[in-house]
């Protein structure tokens, strides 16, 4: 038959399956350190995920400011080409924008819609959004400010992608490393606080087990561990106590015992003889009284 462990409540507890019993085979600094482990793991990647979805909507901010500053430049910079037909000069100012890291494209219209010069940046590979920005080229002649053509200017995030991803690596490392600092301190502070102490009762119990008069634990601090030495030093003395009335009735049962087999006995041989007798037999004591 299978020996059923119960429970503190005095029923038997259900079939434990294989992760449970890994689970309860466990050291206790295990199983304190894995939850607070996982804890710290699970606030740490929140952290990591909102700090770099901070970063990405500040990096997006800066992109649109960089473009928004390099459009309304290189507009002043166009208008007075374009307003003198100097279309030469215009797609050479457009072509040294491709060396921009964030361009995606650049397009130059005059006032009439017709396309004047058009750029593609050099780094306009990989990419995931892009931001759009439109100027009006104006240029001022006698007093009036005249359109003379439009700027559109295209960004893309491939530059500001590739530095969050970084910083995100980054971050993701240190917080590993903070992670395994953490549980390697848990890990030793609850071996040298529970785990060697627990070690040293289980010794002491053990050879308590192998001596037939159990001495009492020594615990010096005053911790919880201190407090079940107490008890099971009271359990030990209210036990030991016991033991000792146990074998002083059975020291009393065994002189009874003794003393009725001894009657016993004696009744025995007084029969005998009165059975076997045929001659009349009288029991006087010492002063001759039948």
């Amino acid at each position: 038959m299978t020996e059923k462990t119960a429970d503190w409540s005095g029923h038997a507890p259900p079939p434990a399956g294989p992760f449970s019993r890994m689970w309860l085979s466990c050291s206790l600094g295990v199983k304190i350190l894995i939850p607070v482990v996982l804890s710290c793991l699970l606030c740490a990647g929140g952290l990591v995920l909102f700090f770099s979805f901070q970063m990405s909507k500040q990096a997006m901010q800066d992109l649109e400011a960089r473009l928004n500053a390099f459009t309304e430049g290189k507009a002043a910079e166009l208008s007075g080409p374009v307003w003198h037909f100097r279309d030469d000069m215009a797609a050479k100012l457009m072509q040294s924008c491709r060396r921009n890291d964030d361009l995606l494209t650049a397009v130059l219209t005059d006032r009439d819609g017709n396309v004047v010069a058009a750029v593609r940046g050099d780094n306009a590979d990989a990419f995931s959004h892009t931001r759009r920005a439109s100027r009006d080229l104006t240029h001022t002649a006698g007093g009036a400010a005249y359109k003379v053509g439009t700027l559109e200017v295209v960004y893309h995030d491939g530059r500001a992608a590739r530095l969050v991803d970084r910083l995100f690596a980054k971050h993701a490392v240190i917080v590993i490393l903070i992670l395994l600092v953490l549980a390697f301190s848990i890990w030793l502070s609850m071996h040298c606080i529970v785990g060697r102490p627990l070690l040293r009762l289980k010794q002491s119990l053990a050879g308590d087990l192998g001596n037939d008069r159990q001495a009492p634990l020594h615990w010096a601090g005053d911790d919880e561990l201190g407090e079940v030495v107490d008890a099971y030093n009271d359990l030990l003395g209210e036990v030991r106590r016991r033991n000792d009335r146990l074998k002083n009735m059975n020291r009393i049962l065994g002189r009874e015992v003794e003393q009725r087999k001894k009657a016993e006995k004696d009744l025995q041989l007084a029969a005998g003889i009165f059975d076997v007798s045929i001659e009349g037999i009288a029991i006087t004591n010492d002063k001759g009284d039948i």
